[in-house]
């Protein structure tokens, strides 16, 4: 048997050097570009965004709707006096007439699941819902303002789908809010 044998600790002072220079305050400056918004409109709209986002996760049928709001109120996520406004959101997406199919009953769904790409970067689409058909629609849910690289972010999704067999049918952007911003790709 090999035995480990102790260690010496050396006490080594090391000195701290003074500072020469008094810092100013008015020379430090936040990079975040997020610290802009901070108490906005748009900020609270994000941050409210994101809520749902992360609610609209757990659903795969409108049937899952009431279970999804109860844990959400439950994990902390919105609280009570919120869960009207968050209800009505997301039973406008899972109602809305350009989404209804994506949230049948009879459709196998892939929330958030990550697909490993070879020699690519892993992907990981909102929503992923197979029909009876054998078809995919393409769900990806945004915050804030339609951007060039949304539309960009579905092809790549489109991609890697593809190229495992599957037949993207339809990809949707979908901007939440009060009511749903239902863009067509």
């Amino acid at each position: 048997a090999i035995q480990s044998k102790p260690s010496t600790i050396k006490n080594v002072l090391i000195p701290i050097e003074s500072v020469q220079e008094v810092i100013r305050p008015a020379k430090i400056k936040i990079a975040q570009r997020e610290a802009l918004m901070w108490n906005s409109p748009q900020q609270e709209a994000i941050a409210y965004g994101n809520v749902v986002h992360e609610i609209a996760a757990s659903i795969y049928t409108q049937n899952d709707l009431p279970l999804a709001l109860q844990q959400a109120l439950d994990t902390g996520l919105i609280s009570a006096s919120q869960l009207p406004l968050v209800s009505h959101s997301l039973s406008q997406l899972v109602h809305h007439p350009d989404l209804v199919e994506a949230f049948a009953e009879e459709n196998i769904v892939w929330n958030e699941q990550a697909i490993l790409q070879p020699k690519a970067a892993v992907v990981k689409p909102d929503r992923i819902v197979q029909r009876p058909s054998g078809e995919v629609i393409l769900l990806d849910y945004k915050t804030g303002l339609p951007q060039p690289k949304h539309k960009q972010q579905l092809a790549e999704y489109q991609h890697a789908l593809s190229e495992m067999g599957f037949v993207v049918s339809k990809k949707l952007l979908v901007y939440l809010g009060d009511t749903p911003n239902i863009i067509h790709l």
